[in-house]
Order: C-alpha cells, then structure tokens, then sequence
C-alpha cells in the first residue's frame, strides 16, 4: 500500500521555496508534486513515500501549511449561477453534508472545495452539486482541478464518470501517462 501525505499552503509558495521543499523531500524519501492557484492563493503539493524510512519532519519549516494523512483533491467549481453558491458551500459542510469533506470556502464567483476522496466519493459530491445549483437553474459549471492527483484519485474518478466499478488503473490513461513520467 502506497503511503501518502498532502499538504496545502495558504499561500503562494516562491519558485525558491518550491524549490526547496522538492529538495528536502527527496533527501526525505519522498517524490514532490506541487500545484499552485493564484486565483484561491493557495498552493497543494503530494508527497508519494519512495522509500518504507521516509520521514515528514522537513515539513514543519515550512510556514502556513496545513498537513493531511490522506490525498486531499482540492477544486474549483464556477457555476452560471452564482447566487447558488451559499447554498452550496453550506450543503457541502453543514449538517447532513458528505463526511469527507474538508472545507468549502467562495472566493469570488467560484467555490474553493478540499475533500478526501477515500472517505467520500466524487460522485456523492458532484451530485449535491448537481442537485444545490440545480434549485438555481444552474446546469453549466466550470470545474478546476487545484490539487495533484493520486493514481487511485483518477481511476475513481474514471470509473464513477462512466459508471464502470470495474475500471481500474490498467484501464485508465492519465494514471498509465502518470506512471510512464515516473
């Protein structure tokens, strides 16, 4: 099993500092993927364990960053009805709403939405988005993805948008193309 660790800055990292957290976590045993929004000014980074000793403890020179145990997927969703995003955002993290969700946060036009897809599916997400911006009319959205992605992300992603449980990564190009790069 793949051990994982997400981070999410609340800021933009410098090209020095992205620079220096993918040395530190080399020397750490670890492979870096960074992301970065200016729009949310946020940036992600995926850490993927290359080796059973890697250890995190580089991680704490870096300021303003939030930790996780599990692969956080960070989006941005636009939809042609802003006047739903309220109802969205408290749909998404008020009672009765999906237990894996993290955060979501409007920043402008757009909602900010940090969920772990181990613990809620992207499916069960995209429908209460479907169903909150649906009360608005709304049935056109722009969805940005912020935050890099683990295999396991996309293959679930895959499988829930064509409805196939039986896909998996031997079936799914992006996580083949990911692997080719590695």
């Amino acid at each position: 099993m793949q051990t994982y660790l997400s981070l999410r800055f609340n800021r933009m990292l410098s090209p020095a500092e992205a620079s220096s957290l993918g040395a530190d976590a080399r020397e750490a045993g670890w492979q870096l993927e960074l992301r970065s929004s200016e729009h949310v000014a946020r940036t992600y980074a995926l850490l993927t364990a290359k080796r059973a000793d890697a250890t995190d403890a580089f991680v704490n020179d870096y300021p303003g960053m939030n930790r996780y145990a599990d692969p956080l997927l960070a989006l941005s969703v636009e939809p042609d009805a802003v006047e739903g995003l309220q109802s969205l955002a408290a749909a998404l993290t008020g009672k009765g709403a999906p237990e894996g969700v993290l955060s979501a946060e409007i920043v402008e036009r757009d909602l900010l939405l940090e969920f772990f897809p181990a613990r809620t599916s992207w499916r069960l997400v995209r429908a209460v988005i479907d169903v909150e911006l649906g009360r608005y009319g709304s049935t056109v959205r722009r969805t940005t993805l912020l935050s890099p992605l683990v295999p396991e992300m996309e293959t679930q992603i895959a499988a829930d948008g064509l409805q196939e449980p039986e896909v998996n990564e031997s079936r799914v190009l992006e996580a083949l193309l990911g692997d080719a790069d590695h």
